[in-house]
């Protein structure tokens, strides 16, 4: 039955899982790929009932909720994903996974009352006072109220100095008070005192250069990456210094991919400004060439395919995006299905592109 599911054979995998469960109605593990099996084919109305069913079986089970949750919030109905994920954190006080997923709910519902006091509870937890802090700093700043936030992300990174989400809550925070130098002074610190962490360097750079201090800000940049010459967030914070300068951005992704051969991520950077920029043809070449160090870079192979469909006409070139996207056809990213459909119809193969696109 998993191994339906893999195939998108959802049909056959239900049934399997259903005959499991005639045998044993109890069996947690055939019940939750069951509901894992609804879920994947998009029967919200079934998937949802087998996850409840998942948690009468076991009501400590903690993916259950987390999926139930999730699915209600995608229809819209967030309160009953509320009150799932509030009976989680009951049954279980300790699991923080659900207490943030709780808190999300509750922030983008505009209950900062109800999510305030839930981050206060995690922080009173045993050992989770630097996470419990974090969420109470993310509740304050969404409810507007900077200052607050501000000193409870420095209170979990009093703990934990080297933890990046309270750190770029707390520059958040200080950059929209107009504390810009005081945030400035806190990463001059935190880098001195840690001059290894290039996450904090990285956000000094950009505080620098969102400040005015363009040749500050490159200086810093540039030391992470002498640090590090894989560190992908340096080739990027200077790229985005660069406004529309789309040629000054294609060089330093091609630094960046000479320092990172086969790299997914910054090939993916350079053929997209390549074909911001209209170079396509140097954007194809761009996709073919990392194609040839990592063969199993699928965003890649997705790229090149659908721009060989889109820009190229001989049937060679359409044949080659279809040996790229064939891979896809049992994907359930729906950008790669998109992709081979779309090539099948550039084929003029259009029986099989409309199950595709569909």
């Amino acid at each position: 039955g998993a191994l339906r599911v893999d195939q998108r054979k959802y049909r056959d995998a239900v049934s399997d899982f259903r005959n499991l469960l005639r045998t044993n109605p109890d069996d947690k593990r055939a019940q939750s790929l069951l509901a894992n099996a609804h879920a994947a084919a998009g029967d919200t109305v079934l998937a949802k009932d087998a996850y409840r069913r998942v948690l009468e079986i076991d009501r400590s089970d903690a993916e259950a909720p987390v999926q139930l949750a999730r699915l209600l919030a995608e229809e819209g109905d967030e309160k009953a994903a509320m009150e799932v994920m509030e009976r989680r954190t009951k049954v279980a006080p300790a699991d923080v996974r659900a207490a943030r997923i709780y808190i999300a709910l509750l922030v983008n519902d505009g209950d900062f009352r109800d999510a305030r006091q839930e981050a206060e509870r995690v922080a009173a937890l045993p050992e989770q006072e630097p996470v419990g802090n974090y969420l109470l700093g993310g509740v304050y700043a969404a409810d507007g109220k900077d200052k607050e936030a501000a000193e409870y992300f420095a209170k979990s990174l009093a703990v934990v100095p080297s933890a990046r989400e309270p750190l770029q809550g707390l520059v958040g925070s200080l950059i929209r008070l107009d504390r810009t130098d005081e945030a400035v002074q806190y990463l001059e610190d935190l880098t001195a005192k840690y001059p290894d962490n290039l996450f904090a360097k990285t956000l000094l750079g950009q505080v620098l250069a969102g400040s005015g201090d363009a040749v500050a800000a490159e200086q810093v940049l540039e030391a992470t990456l002498e640090s590090n010459e894989g560190w992908l967030p340096g080739y990027t914070a200077l790229a985005g210094m660069q406004g529309g300068d789309i040629n000054a951005q294609i060089d330093i992704y091609k630094r960046g991919l000479d320092a990172m051969p086969g790299n997914q991520e910054m090939a993916l950077l350079l053929g997209t400004a390549y074909e911001r920029s209209g170079q396509v043809d140097d954007a194809i070449a761009a996709y073919e060439e990392i194609l040839t160090v990592n063969p199993d870079a699928v965003a890649v192979a997705n790229n090149l395919a659908a721009l060989l469909a889109d820009y190229r006409k001989d049937e060679a070139s359409l044949q080659r995006a279809l040996e790229l996207s064939a891979q896809f056809e049992n994907s359930d990213n729906p950008a790669f299905l998109d992709t081979l459909g779309w090539v099948y119809y550039r084929l003029g193969e259009y029986e099989k592109a409309v199950p595709l696109l569909k």
